[in-house]
């Protein structure tokens, strides 16, 4: 893909002119439109509120341990209920699956 970076006279690049990134267009990117890449990073910020939302209900002020055996009750009570409740939990939660199965299969008195 051939990316005009414009003349001396300051004409506007062929990048800019056709809505691309033109660093993305000049890097030898992708050629996604800007409006493109920045619905990408509207997106991404939005998962993370959503992600830090879902997080505050288990964080304690006083432990970071105090917060994480929350989340793991939380986990441990969503498996009570129904076979692969734990995996729609993390899900809902924004958590990790594999880390929470892997702290409650080692230290769960119910799995002993």
């Amino acid at each position: 893909m051939h990316v005009d970076t414009g003349g001396a006279d300051g004409d506007a690049s062929t990048a800019q002119v056709a809505g691309l990134d033109p660093a993305d267009a000049a890097a030898g990117g992708t050629g996604r439109t800007k409006a493109a890449i920045d619905k990408d990073k509207e997106a991404k910020r939005a998962l993370a509120k959503q992600a830090a939302s879902a997080h505050a209900a288990f964080r304690c002020s006083s432990s970071d341990a105090l917060g994480a055996l929350r989340a793991l009750c939380a986990y441990e009570a969503a498996e009570a209920e129904e076979a692969g409740g734990g995996a729609a939990f993390c899900a809902a939660n924004h958590m990790h699956l594999r880390n929470l199965r892997f702290v409650w299969c080692w230290c769960s008195p119910l799995n002993a």
